[in-house]
């Protein structure tokens, strides 16, 4: 009997071991991960513990190696210790908003012009609300991520096809499947349909929600070196070894299939438009930062405005904005009636000679002038305005105006093509192009004149 206790002592005193050494192994591993993945936390606000905290989330497509890349995919989640709820916001990355210090462009510029601090404050001065966490991944550490929990189990709702560079290709089949990272990847990035850009934040969501549930698995929480680890590389944030643990703690007690998400800005809140080339969605700000802290239950949800500057182009735009300046249309001259045939003159007596006479019969001078210019109408003598409107020249030439074919705008004025497309539901599909830097002032002189979609 003495013996056989004496085996039960060893016996917890080796699992005691194994456990001790199984957490200091764990606690190492975190403590190096979060040491490893650190990107700078500057001047963010410090989370205690004991109110809501909000983290972002910034996907970025780095596969040309570029230093400034835009953040293409940016989720905030928030998350009460109090109630142990939480909410997920996709916030849409054609947003038009106003970046500190470089004006107005789309949101996911901030990432581009100054890291995540910057997309951080873009999006605390877009919603009005602190942001106390960030993390920053590109398309290899997701994958990376996704394999070391083992794949995700999800439903695909329609077949995905997109040929992309050879490497990122998209190929998936309709239907309840389990996804490893490269398939994961093709599902929260594919946008080639009629939903663009809104049907793929719909996607993503639903996603990190499927891969939170995947993580708070027991099976995962056993392989969290072997995550940690895989994530290492691709993975920037500003948490510390303390914020990671009371996060993990906070996240076991959220019932994932009860988190409430939501597109930013929702569709009745934001106008396709087309700005310096670019497809971009002009927000209704003081209705995105109520729909935000409504979700949020924060007590100011119906007091929440803007300023003028702010909703500037969606008040200029939102009752469908100027006049698209049109061409006029000529209508071609009516058929006039064939000459009728005059007899022939009679034969004049030849005029009789004086030495003081003159010539008689010479044509009097006309009003004409040549056109001025090089080779055509200049900036100041062309029929059509800048607006390609038609206007009477002034005296002394009957081609006079103001714009022409040079100058002023050309014939075309503000009438250009729009460089993407707008579907039916309102969905952007055009390529990202300009990074210049933009005024911020709040005159309307100032703004960046918008050329209506269509």
């Amino acid at each position: 009997m003495a013996k056989r206790r004496r085996w039960l002592w060893i016996g917890a005193a080796v699992l005691l071991v194994v456990v001790l050494g199984m957490g200091g192994y764990y606690a190492w591993s975190i403590r190096h991960f979060v040491g490893a993945i650190q990107g700078g936390s500057a001047d963010l606000p410090q989370w205690t513990g004991t109110e809501r905290v909000n983290i972002l989330m910034m996907g970025v497509d780095n596969r040309n190696h570029d230093p400034h890349p835009r953040s293409d995919t940016m989720v905030l989640v928030s998350v009460d210790p109090v109630t142990k709820t939480a909410q997920m916001f996709s916030i849409m990355r054609d947003t038009w908003y106003k970046i500190p210090g470089y004006g107005y462009e789309k949101i996911n510029a901030g990432y581009a012009f100054g890291g995540p601090q910057l997309a951080v404050k873009t999006v605390e001065d877009f919603l009005q609300i602190p942001i106390h966490y960030y993390v920053v991944t590109d398309f290899v550490g997701f994958e990376k991520v996704v394999d070391a929990v083992g794949g995700v189990d999800l439903n695909v709702e329609k077949s995905m096809n997109y040929v992309d560079d050879g490497v990122y290709d998209i190929h998936l089949q309709a239907g309840y499947q389990h996804l490893d990272g490269a398939h994961a990847l093709m599902y929260v990035r594919f946008r080639h349909d009629a939903e663009s850009d809104f049907g793929r934040t719909q996607r993503q969501r639903e996603f990190l929600l499927a891969l939170a549930n995947r993580l708070k698995a027991p099976s995962s929480i056993a392989k969290l070196p072997i995550i940690l680890q895989a994530m290492e590389p691709y993975v920037r944030t500003n948490m510390n070894f303390g914020d990671m643990i009371r996060l993990a703690g906070l996240m076991r007690g959220v019932d994932i299939s009860q988190v409430q998400t939501a597109q930013i800005p929702q569709n009745q809140d934001l106008l396709p438009e087309n700005v310096d080339d670019q497809a971009v969605l002009i927000p209704h700000v003081a209705a995105c930062r109520q729909t935000v802290h409504r979700m949020l239950g924060m007590a100011d949800a119906s007091t929440m405005t803007a300023s003028a500057s702010e909703d500037y182009y969606w008040n200029l735009y939102k009752d469908g904005g100027p006049a698209k300046p049109s061409t006029k249309v000529v209508a071609a001259p009516a058929p006039q009636p064939a000459p009728v045939p005059q007899p022939a003159p009679e034969p004049s007596t030849p005029a009789q000679e004086s030495g003081n006479s003159s010539d008689q019969g010479t044509t009097a001078p006309t009003n004409h002038k040549s056109p001025t210019g090089n080779g055509g109408s200049s900036a100041n003598d062309g029929k059509k305005n800048g607006n390609g409107q038609e206007q009477p020249g002034p005296a002394g030439g009957p081609e006079a105006g103001s714009g022409g074919t040079s100058g002023g705008g050309g014939t075309g004025g503000n009438d250009s093509p729009a460089p993407g497309t707008t579907d039916p539901k309102g969905s952007v599909d055009g390529k990202q192009v300009g990074t210049e830097k933009a005024t911020s002032s709040a005159s309307a002189q100032n703004f960046k004149p918008l050329h209506r979609a269509g």
